[in-house]
């Protein structure tokens, strides 16, 4: 089995240091959704809000509305 993640449906995305836009190995799926759930066509149109914890800085990271860096821990 394969999850489907549904960025285009969401009000709110949280990513904890995953870097789903980059990264991921279903990276061309999760950019087109999370654009579409970015897209505002109309008045009155809202868009999904991105939080980021990283220690790293990606893709998705540079995305974010709201990015925090965390150290790594060994």
């Amino acid at each position: 089995m394969k999850p489907i993640f549904r960025y285009d449906e969401a009000k709110t995305i949280l990513s904890l240091d995953c870097d789903f836009i980059g990264g991921e190995e279903d990276a061309h799926n999760n950019i087109r959704r999370f654009a579409k759930g970015r897209k505002i066509e109309k008045p009155g149109d809202s868009m999904s809000r991105l939080y980021v914890v990283e220690s790293l800085f990606t893709l998705t990271g540079v995305s974010a509305d709201h990015r925090l860096r965390l150290p790594r821990v060994r």
